[in-house]
């Protein structure tokens, strides 16, 4: 059996550095989709969120302009926004992309597309979030809907003041007490409740991405460094190899 001699023992030595520095540019490229995965589920739930806390608000505007006005068509979004969150009627296309609801207002009619129907709740489960922010978000739902349990209370005040005034409305009496529970501490404490959850996520989400960037960074650092000391000491073995076969 042949023996093997220093030199190619030297060569063979700096293939297996090489081989090494490979396998963590590979293991690199396997690490990044994941963070770019666990990156895009985090914006999903902050996404969520920031759509939920619009629903909770545009309700809230809803309530209020019918109150003050007692045009129907306040309540009838009102009930529109509910549906459309609870899945009930179709999802206007890009419905968080654009203040929906503030074109509505102004046009008086809906715009854009309509998607299918699909709860709120059916976009956090599919989402790839964690359990502490779906707990969060639904948690925000819960008070949100908590919330509007108020709100028809009051505009069920109101839409008797307007049956009432045979299509006169004057904001007065039981109206006006009702009107001014939208504006009072137990409302104020309410809309807090809702809130509190998607402030909550928002830290998690934060503490959570830079925990995964911190860490990424480390091992993008270590496989770096770990590649540069792999690849000088293969240029030197393979140096040494050619000094000794030089030598011969």
């Amino acid at each position: 059996m042949p023996k093997t001699g220093p030199t190619r023992i030297v060569f063979i030595l700096a293939l297996v550095a090489v081989l090494l520095c490979l396998t963590l540019a590979i293991s690199y490229r396997l690490i990044r989709p994941g963070l770019t995965a666990f990156n895009a589920a985090r914006q999903s739930a902050l996404y969520l969120a920031d759509g939920l806390r619009r629903t909770s608000d545009d309700l809230t505007r809803m309530a209020r302009l019918y109150a003050i006005t007692g045009d129907p068509d306040y309540r009838k979004w009102f009930d529109e926004i509910l549906d459309i969150r609870n899945g009930l009627a179709p999802r206007p296309d890009r419905y968080f992309d654009v203040p929906y609801w503030d074109l509505v207002l102004v046009s008086r009619e809906h715009s854009g597309e309509e998607g299918e129907p699909v709860a709120i709740r059916t976009l956090v489960q599919e989402a790839g979030l964690y359990e502490a922010e779906i707990a969060e978000l639904e948690r925000a739902e819960d008070e949100s809907n908590a919330l509007a349990v108020i709100e028809n209370e009051i505009m069920d005040v109101i839409a008797g003041q307007v049956e009432a005034g045979d299509g006169e409305y004057a904001l007065e009496g039981e109206a006006l007490a009702a009107a001014l529970r939208l504006y009072g501490p137990e409302y104020h404490a309410a809309k807090a409740r809702v809130m509190e959850p998607l402030v909550e996520l928002d830290r998690k989400v934060g503490e959570a991405t830079a925990e995964a960037n911190v860490g990424f960074r480390i091992n993008y650092d270590r496989i770096m460094y770990s590649c540069i000391a792999l690849m000088t000491l293969a240029f030197v073995l393979v140096a040494f190899g050619e000094w000794q076969r030089s030598r011969r």
